[in-house]
């Protein structure tokens, strides 16, 4: 009894220090994000001509863009042992009418500056899935004869208190502000010149985790604010209308400690427009805690739930293009 009590104990102890580090390192990455080296982040971007002539073609343009869940870090090998064999392949193929141009992590993942199609390997890593995924998923099920461009622009770790600080907030305006706007602008301007006839109708959000402690969470409201209004002005000249803001609620990891502030934040400002748009990851049921099955990586979606996330948002771009 005393050998299995002392084993107990030291799992117990094994556990707890395991949930230590867990934190720790959390909070670390969230550390560097909030340092980066302004210097470092990448301003300029050009698009590699990879597309026919548009002809005048209308198509749909959706941006993505956010932190580490936006970029993606679900498993594309997870992803095929759950996924059916048909389904896998169709994910593999990639979809005829739905391309990307993505520029993650500063670039250390991106579809080198091209329109490619949508598919698997396009999250932070070749190795794992984006959101990107199951958008393309569903909208190129719903409307198969319909041209859609994703432009994504992501990295992980980064906070809207500093990183992604709209010009309308009080201080500097962030340098990961300014390069999506420009990536955005550059994508834009290609696709006009390749003679598409292209609006951008969505942004789509995942972000908030590293905003989620004092005192930056109870600032988040004001910010995300800011961060819409300043989004719809800079980018006015590629609507037709106004921008329709599509906001993801994260997730209640044990790593996230005010996410309840979060999320109330992003349903205040959902009310402040009719194109403004929340849904509640929480609810909607999405898990951070399955894998790896040997040691859960707490910080991100498990690869369904990222496969999930992106369905959640293209039924609210279904819902605004219906």
């Amino acid at each position: 009894m005393l050998e299995i009590l002392k084993r107990n104990r030291l799992l117990s102890i094994a556990v707890s220090l395991l949930f230590v580090a867990i934190i720790t390192c959390s909070i670390i990455n969230f550390y560097i994000a909030d340092h980066i080296n302004q210097t470092d982040v990448i301003q300029t971007f050009s698009v590699i001509d990879s597309l026919p002539d548009g002809q005048g073609k209308p198509a749909t343009v959706i941006l993505l863009n956010g932190q580490s869940n936006a970029s993606g870090v679900g498993s594309v090998n997870y992803l095929e042992a759950k996924s059916g064999p048909d389904d896998f392949n169709r994910y593999e193929d990639g979809y005829d009418n739905i391309f990307i141009n993505f520029f993650s992590e500063n670039g250390n993942h991106s579809s080198q500056s091209r329109f490619i199609k949508a598919k698997i390997g396009q999250g932070c890593t070749p190795d794992y899935i984006g959101p990107e995924l199951g958008l393309a998923d569903l909208l190129a099920q719903q409307y198969p004869d319909q041209l859609f461009f994703i432009l994504k622009y992501s990295w992980g770790g980064s906070n809207l208190h500093t990183q992604w600080r709209a010009p309308s907030s009080r201080g500097d305006t962030g340098d990961l502000y300014e390069a999506f706007i420009n990536f955005t602008t550059a994508s834009m301007d290609y696709l006009r010149a390749k003679n598409y006839a292209v609006f951008i109708d969505a942004m789509c959000w995942m972000q908030g985790e590293s905003d989620a402690y004092s005192p930056h969470a109870q600032n988040y409201k004001n910010n995300l604010t800011y961060f819409v209004r300043d989004i719809r002005r800079n980018l006015g000249e590629y609507t037709d209308d106004e921008l329709h803001f599509i906001d993801a609620g994260i997730y209640d990891s044990p790593l996230v400690t005010e996410y309840i502030t979060i999320n109330q934040a992003k349903r205040d400002v959902a009310a402040l427009s009719l194109n403004n748009h929340y849904f509640d990851t929480i609810d909607a049921g999405l898990t951070y805690n399955q894998e790896p099955e040997e040691n859960p990586d707490l910080a991100h979606f498990d690869a369904l739930s990222t496969l999930q996330l992106g369905y959640l948002f293209a039924n609210q771009i279904i819902d605004i293009l219906s």
